[in-house]
């Protein structure tokens, strides 16, 4: 959903919040859980056996 019509949500059931705050907790939450998902591929990319035999830059 949108972060605007997410705010416009939020506001008609009374809480505040704007569109800059829950950007910067989305890109908190990417720098947070990126690292988990690189890892995650990695692994996959290692074990999987139709991953291993594709060709990955």
């Amino acid at each position: 959903m949108p972060f605007t019509r997410l705010v416009q949500e939020l506001a008609s059931e009374g809480i505040r919040c704007d569109d800059s705050t829950m950007c910067r907790y989305a890109e908190h939450v990417g720098a947070t859980l990126g690292c988990i998902v690189d890892a995650c591929a990695k692994e996959a990319r290692e074990a999987a056996f139709c991953l291993r035999q594709m060709r990955w830059g």
